[in-house]
């Protein structure tokens, strides 16, 4: 028994679109690193500052509005990050069952 050109094709399809699932799930990846870098950084920022208003006796309430708005913006926008991450899981998910299931029906 041949193989079905459209049988085929639609495989074709699902493999790239799991190429293109790894893709943007390997860009997110990324983008959560890079966040989590920029909150290392700011971490350290934020004890350098505090640690040089407490020895110029400045007040650290004068910042902490500051901070607390970068991140929560910064909390926002992970929040966004893992929301596309989780619709990239579901959606790379079902192309994989897709995909099993053809190869399955194709081994029959």
């Amino acid at each position: 028994m041949g193989i079905d050109p459209l049988d085929q094709e639609g495989e074709d399809q699902e493999k790239e679109q799991i190429k293109m699932f790894n893709d943007k799930f390997a860009s997110f990846a990324d983008k959560v690193w890079f966040l989590e870098q920029q909150n290392r950084v700011l971490e350290t920022k934020w004890c350098l500052l505090q640690e040089q208003s407490a020895t110029s006796k400045a007040s650290t309430n004068d910042l902490k509005p500051f901070f607390e708005s970068y991140t929560s913006c910064l909390r926002a926008h992970l929040d966004r990050l893992l929301s596309e991450r989780h619709q990239l899981d579901g959606a790379q998910c079902r192309a994989r069952c897709r995909l099993l299931w053809r190869n399955m029906r194709g081994s029959e």
